[in-house]
């Protein structure tokens, strides 16, 4: 659902705009709670057509994009943000892939 808005009520201080373009509604909807938890304006898009849109028209300082493997649709629009201009100091995957749990972590053995 796009232009949902998790903004606190009664507030008027201006908040940072953060990009959350994910396919999955429900994962767009926790990162947007998340983020709005500290503070932030979360904007949701669910592709990257939506996100170029939503871009031209509102401002956004910061792009949080899910691309897991369904396609080169993310780094597509990382191409096209830089094109319009936005200088990223750091770029993460929001789906990494998995990691083996630490020693700490596994379940004690008996001898």
């Amino acid at each position: 659902m796009r232009g949902r808005n998790y903004t606190a009520r009664g507030r008027n201080e201006q908040r940072t705009g953060v990009l959350v373009v994910d396919a999955m509604e429900k994962d767009r909807e926790v990162m947007s709670r998340f983020l709005s938890s500290w503070d932030f304006e979360p904007v949701e898009a669910s592709n990257a057509r939506e996100a170029l849109e939503i871009t031209s028209r509102q401002a956004v300082s910061i792009a949080v994009i899910s691309d897991p493997g369904r396609g080169t649709q993310g780094m597509e629009l990382v191409r096209a943000l830089r094109d319009l201009g936005w200088k990223p100091s750091y770029w993460q995957r929001t789906h990494p892939q998995p990691t083996p749990p630490t020693p700490s972590a596994r379940a004690p053995t008996t001898a």
